[in-house]
């Protein structure tokens, strides 16, 4: 059975005797690259953090991920690599990266450009889709070669056709004068009144 979940994620289940059917096969192939059934790891949301929060000082990507006890230290460590690298590649190396633990799952995130939100979004899933990938391996996530090139090249041009000059140098105008700064889809509001 193929389940569509929130957010682009692929929950597959076989529930019947014998072997998977190949359209379970290809929706994981769809979603972690490689074609790997990982029966106990599953992403269960990804989401854009506008600005501070539980997990992080200001706005970046999160993904939620439910993995098995026992597979969680490797699945975080896999996922912090293929992050690290990725986020080096697009030139975010100086952003931060940071993980919960909680009944039931993972938060995975990391700080990325406000006005990069949904870029960051993409580079978190890919993450943990080389992490998945990684888990379901055994080996070390893969971090070169063409499909890492290609996706790099792609993020590349999903931030800059993302980017929003103006808004950053509104952004830092309000942050230098201690005014309130909200930013929603098309609309930002400076001030709070008095």
């Amino acid at each position: 059975m193929l389940e569509m979940v929130p957010f682009t994620a692929f929950r597959v289940t076989w529930t019947g005797s014998g072997p998977r059917p190949a359209r379970a096969t290809a929706a994981v192939t769809r979603r972690t690259g490689t074609g790997r059934f990982t029966p106990h790891m599953e992403m269960l949301d990804s989401r854009r953090l506008t600005g501070r929060g539980l997990l992080l000082d200001g706005p970046g990507a999160v993904v939620e991920i439910k993995v098995e006890a026992d597979r969680r230290d490797a699945a975080i460590a896999a996922w912090r690599e293929a992050a690290t690298r990725m986020l080096a590649a697009v030139g975010w190396d100086g952003e931060r990266l940071a993980v919960r633990r909680y009944r039931g799952g993972t938060s995975l995130a990391f700080t990325a450009p406000m006005d990069a939100l949904y870029a960051a979004t993409d580079l978190n899933e890919w993450a943990w889709g080389a992490a998945a990938d990684s888990l379901a391996s055994g080996e070390r996530p893969r971090l070169e070669g063409q499909d890492f090139v290609a996706a790099v090249e792609r993020l590349r041009a999903t931030i800059a056709e993302e980017r929003r000059p103006a808004l950053l140098a509104i952004h830092d105008a309000a942050r230098e004068r201690g005014i309130t700064f909200l930013a929603g889809e098309d609309e930002i509001s400076l001030g709070s009144g008095k």
